[in-house]
């Protein structure tokens, strides 16, 4: 019953320590700062509107949902077939997987795979 107790506790101290460092990591950047990483996948519903290598596209989730995904200068752009893509790739109809953060309720992309 002890060892229970011990193992249980030590879990117990981890996830508080853990919740510690991830508040003071928050605050560290600003009170105002959320930011959650995102990973979703669909089919793009309409072509990227692009300026340069930003730009912006709806991208129908496979749940039905929408979400527009914002690709910035510092957005990787990958084809299916492993070559480099750009803004322009981004076209209606294509299947794309995209990882990125929830910015002011767009995913703000880190990366995109896109597909055939």
């Amino acid at each position: 019953m002890s060892q229970r107790r011990t193992r249980s506790s030590g879990r117990t101290i981890s996830r508080a320590l853990s919740w510690a460092l991830l508040s003071l990591g928050s605050a560290a950047c600003g009170s105002d700062t959320n930011v959650s990483v995102h990973f979703t996948s669909g089919t793009v519903s309409e072509t990227a509107q692009c300026r340069g290598s930003r730009g912006e596209f709806p991208l129908r989730q496979t749940d039905g949902l929408e979400v527009i995904v914002v690709v910035t200068d510092e957005t990787t752009i990958v084809r299916a077939n492993f070559t480099p893509g750009t803004c322009d790739d981004i076209v209606a109809g294509t299947q794309a997987s995209v990882r990125g953060s929830n910015q002011s309720g767009r995913i703000q992309a880190t990366e995109i795979e896109i597909g055939p």
